[in-house]
């Protein structure tokens, strides 16, 4: 039945003061009823849980209490015998506080604690069998999916304002990061340097320093310590993004990575190592004044994606997913962590590089659009890149029981050309769907 405001809003005319009670009536005692079948049940479970510590005046009360309930329900044929299941009830309620322990009434605290554990059983069990949330740490596989990225701010490219910078905090979890110069003079960057057949290698130096996750969770940052003039200035990112490319492009543009500028300023003779040995201080030929911006940018978060845990009950991974994997078994890694690669060869087949194409037995492989795009070097695939054991000339077959694992920024992936093969039995699942943040990549994993 429709209540009397319903009919109002619909333009009709108001009820008569008859039917207006007869509603109330009416929905009062479909309460009643409601609450009548809820308390017998209730009443049950309190008796078969608790009747070994019940006094025998007590059961005798409780039952006695439900089956009255249960009488005046059967009883009770329209709204006028409301009263009666009422007060049944109500004396129910009262034993039932008598005898009901922790059962009833059931407390604040324990209706939520309840319904936490199940919240996190349902958690635990849809993240073991079915979708677990997995957040790209590195651009090993850029420019599928994002590890922590900048964006760069410049004089030609100014920060956004705050409302845009609001919604990109929202939508892509942009943190800002601002390092002025603390005082005039030029700018002087500790590096970590070595020497090899290819050249000088290097980075920029860092130091690990405790901090906190979301102000929460207890996690490891790097310092940076720059010096301009004869004053220091220091800026803290998380341990899994690297300056170095962000400063290359901010103040080295005519550079490529930051190996090259090492090169060029040993040979020039701008690198003087400092007395401890540890590390080299690079004279840039770069000069600022107090309060200039050194560095400008927002740091963007990696992809956080699904990870479907199911499928691979059920058939073997396929050549070309992105799958997710565990690095306990895999002896040159050192450490078990979750890994996301592509999967680019299994058990028998023979694979080959030759730039930048990836052959499959002795084919250019097929099965993901990225081996496509890094075979013609599409956009910002790199192509794919001889080394370890996929050097120039090399080729590698995958034993019984293992697969191959790349990563989709060949240049830039630490995978199966250096540390070897993925044990299939550790392959968890594949990529399913990103997530967050809210970027052109959202959607279905590829």
């Amino acid at each position: 039945m429709r209540s009397p405001l319903t009919k109002l809003q619909q333009g009709g005319n108001p009820p008569s003061p008859q039917k207006a009670s007869m509603w109330k009536r009416n929905r009062h005692f479909k309460k009643q009823v409601k609450t009548a079948h809820y308390l017998i049940g209730l009443g049950w479970k309190v008796y078969n849980y608790r009747r070994d510590i019940l006094t025998p005046q007590q059961g005798e009360a409780l039952v006695k209490a439900i089956e009255t309930v249960k009488e005046h329900l059967t009883k009770v044929a329209d709204a006028e015998r409301a009263k009666e299941l009422e007060a049944a009830n109500a004396h129910l309620q009262n034993e039932l506080k008598q005898c009901g322990g922790t059962l009833y009434p059931r407390t604040f605290l324990a209706e939520n604690v309840e319904m936490l554990l199940v919240a996190a059983i349902l958690a635990i069990g849809i993240r073991t069998f079915f979708l677990q949330p997995f957040k790209i740490p590195t651009n090993s596989m850029y420019p599928t999916y994002n590890g922590m990225t900048s964006e760069i701010f410049t004089p030609e490219h100014p920060r956004p304002g705050p409302v845009v910078g609001a919604l990109r905090k929202v939508g892509l979890w942009a943190q800002s990061y601002q390092l002025k110069a603390p005082a005039d003079g030029e700018l002087k960057l500790p590096v970590r340097i070595s020497r090899n057949e290819a050249g000088i290698i290097g980075q920029l130096a860092f130091q690990p320093v405790p901090g906190r996750t979301l102000g929460i969770a207890p996690t490891t940052r790097f310092r940076y310590t720059f010096q301009v003039g004869d004053q220091f200035v220091s800026l803290e990112v998380p341990q899994d993004f690297a300056l170095d490319s962000t400063l290359i492009k901010t103040l080295f543009p005519e550079y490529t990575n930051l190996g090259d500028l090492l090169s060029d300023s040993y040979q020039e003779g701008r690198l003087q190592q400092q007395a401890n040995g540890n590390y080299w201080l690079l004279a840039t030929g770069k000069y600022f004044e107090k309060g200039q911006d050194l560095l400008d940018f927002d740091l963007l978060t990696g992809d956080m994606l699904f990870v479907d845990r199911c499928s691979y009950h059920f058939r073997p991974p396929k050549v070309g997913e992105p799958i997710v994997f565990r690095t306990g078994e895999i002896p040159n890694v050192g450490t078990d962590k979750y890994y996301i690669k592509r999967l680019a060869a299994l058990d028998g087949d023979t694979l080959e590089i030759r730039e930048p194409v990836l052959y499959r037995n002795g084919q250019p492989i097929t099965g993901a659009d990225a081996f496509t795009q890094n075979a013609q070097q599409a956009g910002d695939y790199a192509g794919y890149e001889n080394r370890g054991r996929l050097a120039e000339g090399l080729s590698d077959t995958i034993p019984e029981g293992y697969g191959y694992a790349l990563g989709d920024n060949s240049p830039s992936s630490s995978d199966s050309r250096i540390w070897g093969y993925v044990p299939q039995e550790s392959m968890l699942g594949r990529a399913l769907f990103i997530y967050y943040p809210f970027s052109h990549r959202w959607g279905a994993a590829q």
